[in-house]
């Protein structure tokens, strides 16, 4: 349609399927763009919700790093004070027992998962360690314990040395071979250390006497009793009573003479007396 009366105006025909055809392609472009707009803005949505749960996990996987970090320093920790207990004890301190400084690595997407599975593994492999260690620690604690109850490391008596060990000249000349503590005739006499009773009768010199063997070549004697409690054989305990003070056989009062024996050779029985847990290593050969 022209806008002027002179000039000529134009007829123009089209078959009406090309007429349809345009409205089917105007659809589907707007429709494609719609799709594209809407699938464009799920992702861009999911990408911000990947994005903040990245963030959240990676944030989780530092601190479960942390605490694993923590973990090991805490086994490392443990494994010194163990070797400290074990060298009082004089027990074998564990193989390495300075274990190196942890530090916190850094943690990337790629390869955390693999590196704090690592960190589990070696966690769990310590802790496997550290209870093989324990036990073998609390077997030998067992052992010491054991070793400790047949060391003669208690007085029989509460009393007096009146005679030591050694050469003496009063009341009688020679080598005396064990100490004589002097105290109220009747006093309970204790057994010095756990053992077996060898010999449960009159001796020659100490009249009543009673003998017991410790192990480790050890055994100890208690003479010039009043009377025995204890029957040869026996099995006796540390601290448990066994005879009587007394006056019998070669003796000028009511005392116990106190012998220590290692290996049938006659030892200052103060070598082990007065020894706690801790110290009665340093005397074990």
């Amino acid at each position: 349609m022209p806008h002027s009366a002179d000039l000529k105006s134009y007829n123009i025909s089209m078959p009406k399927w090309t007429v349809y055809l345009a409205v089917l392609i105007f659809v589907f472009v707007i429709g494609s763009s719609i799709i594209y707009s809407a699938t464009m803005t799920r992702k861009l949505f999911s990408y911000d919700f990947l994005k903040e749960k990245t963030l959240q996990q990676k944030d989780e996987l530092n601190k479960i790093g942390s605490k694993t970090i923590e973990m090991q320093q805490q086994i490392n920790t443990l494994t010194l004070k163990e070797n400290d207990l074990r060298k009082t004890l004089g027990i074998k301190p564990t193989q390495n027992p300075i274990l190196p400084k942890i530090s916190m690595p850094e943690i990337h997407l790629s390869v955390d998962m693999d590196s704090i599975k690592k960190q589990f593994q070696n966690i769990d492999q310590k802790i496997k360690n550290r209870n093989r260690s324990l036990d073998s620690l609390w077997e030998g604690i067992q052992n010491y314990k054991a070793r400790f109850a047949v060391t003669p490391s208690i007085w029989p008596v509460n009393g007096e040395v009146t005679s030591g060990f050694g050469y003496r000249s009063f009341p009688w000349n020679g080598y005396h071979t064990g100490v004589d503590v002097t105290t109220f005739f009747g006093t309970p006499i204790k057994a010095t250390a756990s053992g077996v009773v060898s010999l449960a009768d009159w001796k020659n010199g100490y009249g009543l006497t009673v003998i017991i063997d410790h192990g480790y070549g050890l055994s100890t004697m208690y003479g010039h009793t009043s009377k025995i409690l204890v029957n040869q054989g026996q099995r006796v305990e540390k601290g448990q009573i066994i005879a009587l003070v007394g006056s019998t056989g070669f003796s000028t009062g009511a005392h116990v003479h106190y012998e220590v024996r290692k290996n049938d050779v006659a030892i200052n029985p103060t070598k082990y007396l007065d020894v706690d847990f801790l110290s009665a290593g340093k005397i074990w050969e």
